[in-house]
This record gives C-alpha cells, structure tokens and sequence, in this order.
C-alpha cells in the first residue's frame, strides 16, 4: 500500500480542514462506526510525519443520527 502525501498547515490541517493529526478511538473503530486512514503530511517547512484521517463509516453516521435525535439541542 502507498500512502499519499498531503500537504497541512503547521496545525496539521490541509486545504480543505481536514485535520490529520486526530484518531478515532479504539472501541469507535471495533464497533464499525470509523476508521483510521494512516497518511503522510508534509508541513510548510518540508517535514514530512505520518498523519492519520478518521473516515466515518455509514454505520456510523446512522449512530450519530440517532443520537442526535435522542437528545435534541
């Protein structure tokens, strides 16, 4: 597998806002709700690290659905 690499902000953020210096928690990534998609980032000064983006599975979306539901704001 070759990681990409994706060029961040020095928050570890890139063009869009995607942060890459986040993970899902473990229990989250065993019940199905996301996962953790390892990438690199380069920084502006040109250092390169391993990032990571959380991807939200459909199950998961329905999770938070729900939960948003449940307790209206």
């Amino acid at each position: 597998m070759t990681l990409q690499i994706i060029k961040v902000d020095k928050h570890g953020r890139d063009a869009a806002g995607d942060d890459y210096t986040y993970f899902a928690a473990p229990h989250v990534v065993a019940a199905g709700y996301a996962i953790n998609q390892p990438t690199l980032i380069q920084y502006p000064n040109g250092k390169v690290e391993t990032g990571n983006l959380v991807k939200f599975t459909p199950s998961g979306v329905a999770y938070i659905k729900r939960e948003m539901a449940a307790h209206p704001v």
